[in-house]
């Protein structure tokens, strides 16, 4: 997960518990330290709201590549994509808190 996708969520009221930096560089530029949670602590936080979670091969001039994406069912606009399955639910999950 991204440094910036870790603030989206600490900007939108995620829970911060022990931070981590996403890496030693941003600690050397003393960004803002941001709690980077795990892909069970994002489904969890989306609760009953998380449907499901899938893995696409997508193709583009010749070369594929794998997307994941977070659905909740009652909603086909607030869903979450990304490289990883971390990045997909934490995007749903920004998707389901947005004000």
């Amino acid at each position: 997960m991204t440094y910036e996708l870790a603030k989206q969520l600490k900007d939108a009221g995620f829970p911060q518990k022990q931070l981590k930096l996403v890496d030693a560089y941003e600690q050397a530029l003393e960004k803002e330290q941001v709690y980077i949670p795990s892909l069970s602590e994002l489904i969890e936080a989306c609760a009953d709201k998380f449907d499901s979670l899938c893995r696409n091969r997508r193709g583009l001039l010749g070369h594929e590549f794998v997307v994941w994406i977070a659905y909740h069912s009652d909603s086909a606009t607030q869903t979450g994509d990304g490289k990883t399955p971390e990045e997909a639910v934490a995007k749903l999950w920004l998707a389901l808190n947005a004000s």
